[in-house]
């Protein structure tokens, strides 16, 4: 299965578990809202210090599992994350792409 073919899913679908890998290589996973955007799946991160970014910034591969709201149904997306944030994008771009990541994953229009 391709991306492409749970884009569907992750527009409906936007709660969801990311998991990175801890320095000692254990497996750390949070609970994030997710989605589909620009054609990536997407989440976001409020706290640049979390756990999660942390673990990102030192190694790039996760795994993000979206769920239905009654956990019946999932996808898994497994891959590289691309860290956006205001010290590697410029001020009107971040502003730009954030409301566009929450509207992607958000269940309201």
């Amino acid at each position: 299965m391709n991306f492409q073919d749970v884009v569907p899913f992750l527009e409906t679908n936007h709660r969801g578990v990311i998991s990175t890998k801890r320095a000692n290589g254990a497996t750390h996973s949070s609970i994030v809202v997710c989605g589909a955007y620009d054609g990536n799946a997407a989440f976001v991160s409020v706290v640049p210090s979390s756990q999660k970014v942390k673990n990102l910034r030192r190694n790039s591969s996760c795994t993000v599992l979206a769920v239905t709201d009654d956990w019946r149904s999932y996808a898994v997306i497994e891959g590289e994350a691309t860290l956006f944030d205001y010290a590697n994008t410029e001020a009107e771009k971040m502003r730009v792409m954030l409301r566009e990541v929450y509207t992607a994953c958000s269940d309201t229009p």
